[in-house]
């Protein structure tokens, strides 16, 4: 512990003889192998690392890029639907060590798939109900005439009402 923190005001003095109090914030000067126990996200918050995994070599960024790109390749020519192509380079990464379950069960956006999974859902429901169908109607009627600007200020100035709903 090289620091410690209460509130808004660093506390000074011997580390030893500060008492601890809830919410106390504490800098440690951790070792390497400090984001490799088990046991972090039970004990710790981390705020603020450099946990970061060790690059990887020139030879495996260059096998884990040619994974991701020709995952989008075999997808965008019809070969192979780009959720097994994925799924594939994400079994060829686990299989060949550049990827840990930990490490991706630590790093994975969970948040972002709730916002994702949200979103889609929403589309699905207005497309389903015909609203999205009324609404290119109204933008169509509104803007028709004006040119290809006005109807992308059209498609922007409704996209930014219907995310502030």
């Amino acid at each position: 512990v090289v620091g410690i923190r209460r509130g808004d005001k660093r506390l000074t003095g011997q580390l030893g003889r500060i008492p601890l109090r809830v919410g106390d914030s504490l800098l440690l000067a951790a070792g390497p192998d400090f984001f490799q126990h088990r046991n972090l996200d039970r004990n710790f918050h981390v705020l603020n690392g450099s946990g970061v995994r060790p690059k990887m070599s020139p030879a495996q960024s260059t096998a884990a890029l040619t994974g991701f790109a020709l995952a989008i390749v075999l997808s965008a020519v019809g070969v192979l639907p780009l959720f097994s192509g994925l799924l594939l380079l994400l079994a060829g990464l686990l299989a060949s060590g550049l990827l840990t379950l930990g490490e991706m069960r630590r790093r994975f956006p969970f948040e972002l798939l709730v916002v994702i999974g949200s979103a889609l859902t929403i589309a699905g429901v207005v497309e389903r109900s015909g609203a999205a169908a009324l609404m290119a109607g109204w933008m169509r009627a509104l803007f028709d005439g004006y040119g290809v600007y006005a109807a992308l200020v059209g498609v922007y100035l409704i996209t930014m009402v219907l995310t502030e709903l």
